[in-house]
């Protein structure tokens, strides 16, 4: 659903997406993009990746996506306009925490298989300078304990 005059009403907006378990919606979400106007993400942990640029009219798939339990923003990198996007999920059949610095189209494994991680809630990059102008790489992810 999307509104356009401030949420007065709302239409039916994009069609053709994966249905989810009602036990799964707490993994699918939809994230927009801060300082991106209409850039929207939509994690579904059994669809994978989706991305919108025309505020959730439509969205087009990450291919190399199988998995998105979720997905956040940091800092972009050194020269790019786009901010850093981060995932927890599955890429090209592994499991794990992923950056992308071109938008989804590439990604880099940040886990390994000797640290994994357990119960994801939420993650996001390191958005601001460091003191003294410095940028940090962090992530910052929300365990859940068990």
């Amino acid at each position: 659903m999307v509104s356009t005059n401030g949420g007065t009403s709302f239409t039916a907006a994009a069609t053709g997406l994966p249905t989810v378990a009602s036990w799964q919606l707490w993994a699918s979400n939809i994230h927009p993009t801060y300082g991106v106007e209409g850039d929207v993400w939509l994690t579904n942990q059994n669809g994978g990746l989706y991305r919108s640029t025309n505020s959730a009219g439509s969205f087009t798939k990450i291919t190399n996506v199988q998995e998105a339990t979720k997905v956040g923003f940091g800092k972009a990198k050194d020269g790019n306009t786009y901010p850093a996007v981060y995932l927890v999920g599955k890429v090209n059949n592994q499991m794990g925490f992923f950056r992308s610095d071109d938008a989804g189209a590439t990604w880099g494994r940040i886990t390994d298989d000797q640290h994994p991680f357990g119960g994801i809630n939420d993650i996001t990059g390191d958005t601001w300078p460091r003191p003294g102008g410095a940028s940090s790489t962090a992530i910052f992810p929300v365990l859940s304990m068990a």
